[in-house]
């Protein structure tokens, strides 16, 4: 039985390439490049696509050297690691090098598919202005002005087909402009991806025994994803200090839809399309508790914060099978293969909460006679010490505090001093600035339960409001 594609003229929009990232040697655009080889498939290509393209190619190509930039800038234990060949080749590469490999790429494509030209000079700007001002698509409401491309575009391949004894053409673009372009079109046919333009050109017995046999293997295809899933690399994005994966919970796979790409003695091509849910638990520095060292010329952090997010990714599978020439739906799943394993989540620092350094806390109310205190606060686990990290940076922070505006500057201490045997006791704090009295509430320490309880005891050295004297003065400027 033979394919049910109805013309072989085809228009890739820029957002096809843009899909499979600028990649020409990306299998379904090798296998498109096969079927105009083949004479099967006749691309025709808009100056104004053209000209999109290559602008997306520098901006690909500047984003690819900036990734290299920093890995020249890593650190001298990365730059070790690397392989000799390896960093050479790194330091090697410049903006224009990329540039010049993408364009080669794409000029190598346009020479083997004998992609025509298709210009606009033949297309009447009253005619764009007309569908402008009345709102016809692909104008609409929005920014009309970046629809302008499409408009021109849509006109080219209006006239090539009214040159061409009104031939039909597909269009291939998920862009809804496209799409309301093509509704209703005398010529345009519309078509969301090249994986199923291509499964136009397949035989269409075939294509529908191999979608049966899949169907009743759906549940272990979707098995075999996501176990590859759970090893894919996870990123937390940009917008985290520090930010990491520090687990994957959960990985669930729900399977769209198949297109048989290519099917041909007894082995077929499949893509897969799925919905990728993945649970992660990520860990960062809480980024509104940092403090920066002028000393160290460094930003410390006092607190980390963590959470649970869940995204939703779109996942398209590659996927090999064998199937019985004379019972095709009888088929064997040969090889899963998953191109892009790689995937920024995105997460933002409110999805994450603070916590502290592991420990759970409760309010406390201070004995009497120390009123000062009413801020304090008490670990469930009393004998357990301040993080050494915690520890540190409130040490430090106490010099960087005294660098600030004498007129701003509000201080008090409290220093008493405890058995560190025990686990228990208070530790010296100042605490500068309303402002930031706000933002890290003091996790002072008070005494353990083995500490003697007489807060009066005049033999413990202790602060006279601890012995329940008067509050310390706050010293004038």
């Amino acid at each position: 039985m033979p394919d049910t594609a109805v013309t072989p003229h085809v228009f890739l929009d820029t957002e096809v390439f843009d899909a499979h990232q600028l990649d020409f040697d990306s299998p379904n655009i090798r296998r498109v490049a096969a079927r105009a080889v083949e004479g099967r498939v006749h691309i025709l290509l808009p100056s104004v696509t053209e000209r999109e393209i290559r602008a997306h190619q520098v901006e690909k190509a500047s984003e690819a050297f900036k990734e290299i930039k920093k890995l020249r800038r890593s650190s001298r234990t990365v730059r070790k690691a690397l392989a000799g060949p390896v960093l050479d080749g790194l330091n090697a590469v410049t903006e224009e090098t990329i540039l010049a490999t993408l364009r080669g790429e794409f000029d190598a494509f346009i020479a083997e598919t004998r992609a025509e030209s298709v210009r606009v000079d033949g297309v009447s700007p009253e005619a764009v202005f007309a569908k402008y001002f009345a709102g016809t698509a692909p104008f609409g409401g929005g920014k009309k002005k970046h629809e302008f491309p499409d408009a021109f575009t849509c006109g080219s391949l209006e006239a090539w087909s009214a040159a061409h004894n009104n031939e039909k053409i597909y269009v291939v673009s998920k862009d809804g402009d496209w799409k309301r372009v093509c509704t209703g079109h005398a010529v345009f046919i519309q078509v969301d991806t090249i994986e199923e333009l291509l499964e136009l050109y397949a035989n269409a017995a075939l294509v529908e025994a191999i979608r049966a046999g899949l169907e009743e293997r759906r549940e272990e295809l979707q098995q075999l994803i996501e176990q590859q899933a759970e090893d894919f690399d996870y990123y937390p994005g940009d917008q985290l200090v520090d930010g990491e994966i520090d687990a994957v919970e959960q990985v669930e796979v729900d399977i769209q839809e198949f297109h048989i790409v290519e099917a041909a003695d007894g082995k077929a091509s499949v893509s897969v399309y799925c919905e990728l849910k993945v649970t992660v638990a990520v860990v960062a520095d809480d980024a509104n508790s940092g403090i920066y060292d002028h000393e160290d010329k460094t930003m410390h952090y006092v607190y980390r914060a963590s959470g649970t997010v869940s995204r939703e990714l779109e996942l398209t599978v590659e996927v090999e099978i064998t199937y019985e020439q004379e019972h095709p739906e009888n088929i064997t799943i040969d090889q899963v293969k998953i191109e892009d394993r790689s995937f920024d989540l995105g997460v933002e620092e409110t999805e994450l909460e603070r916590d502290y350094d592991g420990d759970e806390w409760e309010e406390y109310d201070p004995p009497e006679g120390s009123r000062h205190h009413t801020m304090s606060r008490r670990r469930k686990s009393p004998n357990r010490m301040m993080s050494h990290h915690l520890k540190r940076s409130l040490t430090r922070n106490t010099n960087l505090l005294k660098n600030q505006s004498q007129r701003s500057r509000r201080e008090w201490s409290a220093t008493c001093d405890g058995s560190a045997s025990s686990g228990g006791g208070h530790i010296l704090m100042l605490w500068t600035k309303k402002s930031l009295r706000k933002r890290f509430p003091p996790p002072a320490y008070v005494p353990s339960q083995d500490a003697p309880a007489d807060v009066s005891d005049a033999g413990s050295r202790k602060c006279a409001p601890c012995r329940g004297g008067a509050p310390p003065r706050r010293r004038r400027n």
